[in-house]
């Protein structure tokens, strides 16, 4: 599974997001969601071995950040 299937996975934009946000910030946004949850997926642990973080922590942390970000 490529790391693009592993992001369709996760929620990316929650709705309590959504609702807040204008569609240009809700862009910006979601580019930056992807970005770092596709670090994660790809280099997570330990970049310079490139051992990354499995989806389920990848989704409990995209969930807590998106927390932190409201």
């Amino acid at each position: 599974m490529n790391n693009q299937d592993l992001l369709d996975d996760l929620l990316v934009v929650t709705e309590t997001a959504k609702e807040n946000l204008n569609p240009r910030q809700l862009k910006d946004y979601r580019t930056q969601r992807e970005g770092c949850l596709t670090w994660l997926l790809t280099f997570g642990k330990n970049s310079d071995l490139v051992d990354d973080y499995a989806v389920e922590t990848v989704r409990a942390r995209a969930y807590r950040m998106d927390m932190f970000y409201r």
